[in-house]
């Protein structure tokens, strides 16, 4: 089995966008639908769906180690932390989200 951290580590590089989140939060829901109101090309794009994961505890507590708290929604657009729902939600309302979008290459033209 790879080691998880090593696993996320790769993927927050190699996704424009990466988001650890779970399938029955209504916070991930939303960050979910923020981001779909975006072209979004899904081949740039991974999510984690920590509840069906057996490996929960240990993505959870490299989340921690990278953001400073296990909770979900996370979001790196590219390669950069960008936060949980609420800073999510507040790029979205501001326009600042599609900006980074934008300039991580991760829209269709």
């Amino acid at each position: 089995m790879r080691h998880i951290p090593t696993c996320i580590d790769n993927d927050i590089s190699a996704y424009k966008i990466f988001m650890v989140s779970s399938r029955t939060c209504p916070h991930c829901q939303r960050v979910k639908d923020a981001l779909n109101q975006h072209n979004i090309n899904r081949n740039l794009m991974k999510i984690i769906e920590i509840d069906s994961d057996c490996r929960r505890d240990e993505i959870m507590q490299h989340v921690e180690h990278l953001s400073g708290s296990r909770t979900v929604p996370k979001v790196w657009i590219n390669g950069n932390l960008i936060g949980g729902a609420d800073d999510i939600l507040r790029e979205n309302s501001s326009g600042n989200l599609r900006q980074l979008l934008l300039s991580a290459g991760a829209l269709y033209s």
